[in-house]
């Protein structure tokens, strides 16, 4: 291979490296700071000619690996850091969001607290555990000697005189109200609970207790299948440990 064949081969491979790169400014920079320190110390143009003829087809190919490998690797240094990027824009949302629920639950507990009427406090709850997790409706059933007794409801919408349905022996509510554990279904016709009343959406039922003590199940409906959270269990967990202390502050303030 002689000197002009040997400068005609660096050229092309110089120039497939940066149109693969894409024109990285710091690939471009990368090379011109390695090409201009090897031509400071090669005084005569000619001299620099003879070295890429003497480095012959192996030496060409060993410069255009050199090359190749130092591409590919800035460009997944590029793909790591906009992975990094995208994945702390994802847990400042996230953490932004996590500010959001906990400012909605203290709001949610002031309210609480702001007054000692039963249903006034039954609405309250109702109100705060649909804005939590943007549920569509919201039920509050109360439970005394073994009986789970209408509270307070939201469905279509708006507040209801009555439940979109009543309990169903052996069904979701009794057995919070029975067991006193909450319960998460995130897709009811897959539920042999729901056999027989397959409505297409999910549910969280929660008990409403002090101690060992249950005073309510809350019921929150989806219309369509969804998928809990752990941070949305959490924060109904505490919502509704919060809902059963103002209900039994309620319910010994009517026995003054």
């Amino acid at each position: 291979m002689g000197p002009v064949a040997g400068t005609i081969m660096v050229i092309p491979l110089v120039a497939t490296a940066l149109l693969y790169e894409g024109g990285s400014a710091f690939f471009v920079w990368f090379l011109y700071i390695s090409l201009s320190t090897l031509l400071l110390n090669i005084s005569d143009f000619s001299r620099w000619i003879a070295i890429l003829h003497h480095m012959g087809t192996p030496g060409m190919i060993c410069l255009l690996t050199i090359v190749l490998i130092t591409t590919l690797n800035i460009r997944n240094m590029r793909l790591r850091i906009q992975e990094n990027l995208q994945q702390r824009k994802s847990t400042e949302q996230e953490l932004q969001e996590r500010n959001c629920e906990l400012e909605a639950l203290q709001q949610a507990s002031m309210q609480l607290t702001s007054s000692l009427e039963l249903q006034p406090i039954l609405e309250t709850i109702l109100e705060n555990a649909q804005k939590l997790v943007r549920a569509d409706d919201v039920h509050v059933f109360l439970y005394d000697d073994h009986e789970l007794i209408f509270g307070a409801a939201i469905w279509d919408h708006q507040h209801q005189q009555r439940p979109f349905q009543q309990p169903r022996p052996g069904g979701l509510t009794q057995t919070v109200a029975l067991s006193g554990t909450p319960s998460f279904i995130s897709e009811v016709n897959k539920e042999p609970i729901y056999e027989d009343f397959r409505w297409g959406g999910a549910i969280a039922a929660l008990p409403l207790k002090i101690g060992e003590q249950v005073l309510g199940v809350m019921n929150i409906a989806f219309i369509h299948p969804h998928v809990f959270k752990n941070h949305e269990i959490r924060i109904l967990q505490l919502f509704a440990d919060q809902a059963a202390v103002a209900i039994q502050n309620a319910l010994m303030y009517k026995l003054v």
